[in-house]
């Protein structure tokens, strides 16, 4: 039985926009970080503009290892039983997500297919 062959076009076109999309995100990332290190240095937004940024605190995340050790010593848990506990917790299975990852085509364009070592 034959195996259904995806668009060569649709696939091409998702790996561009990955790479685009990942390209943006650096770029996105490397800013952010400018322009915090400017704003926290005093600098301003200009007010004419059709848009703002704002500098805004948040948060930090939750680290839930080290809240939920603290917790577990004030019941009188053990180091040993709080170690067993977490191993055990992250042992289980959990649902794995699928993703596309694009690659290089090493055959694009060439007279003969190249067969790579894995």
């Amino acid at each position: 039985m034959a195996k259904k062959e995806l668009a060569q076009k649709r696939v091409t076109q998702f790996a561009k926009y990955t790479a685009l999309r990942n390209r943006i995100d650096e770029w996105l990332k490397a800013e952010r970080l400018e322009l915090v290190k400017e704003m926290k240095a005093g600098a301003v937004c200009p007010a004419r503009g059709p848009y703002l940024i704002v500098l805004h605190a948040v948060q930090e995340w939750l680290n839930w290892k080290g809240a939920f050790c603290k917790h577990l010593r004030a019941d009188g848990k053990t180091d040993q039983e709080i170690t067993a506990l977490i191993v055990r917790i992250e042992s289980e299975p959990r649902e794995k997500v699928p993703r596309l990852l694009c690659q290089r085509n090493h055959n694009y364009r060439r007279k003969f297919e190249i067969r790579l070592p894995r």
